[in-house]
């Protein structure tokens, strides 16, 4: 009973272990997925603004011109 008791506990422990690893796993992802993502929008809209301030500069310049 003892032997099957503890044996018991060893896969209890061995499953919680898994599981918190494979939970870690995924939030890592996750975390990195959201990161890239977020990156990309900034990125983009970074480049969208350079743009719209640029063509604004080269209209105002070539006006006042």
């Amino acid at each position: 009973n003892i032997s099957r008791s503890s044996s018991k506990v060893v896969v209890v422990v061995a499953a919680a272990a898994i599981v918190a690893i494979v939970v870690v796993v995924v939030a890592v992802v996750v975390v990195v997925i959201v990161a890239a993502a977020l990156a990309v929008v900034v990125v983009v809209v970074v480049v969208v603004v350079v743009v719209v301030v640029v063509v604004v500069v080269v209209v105002v310049v070539g006006v006042v011109v």
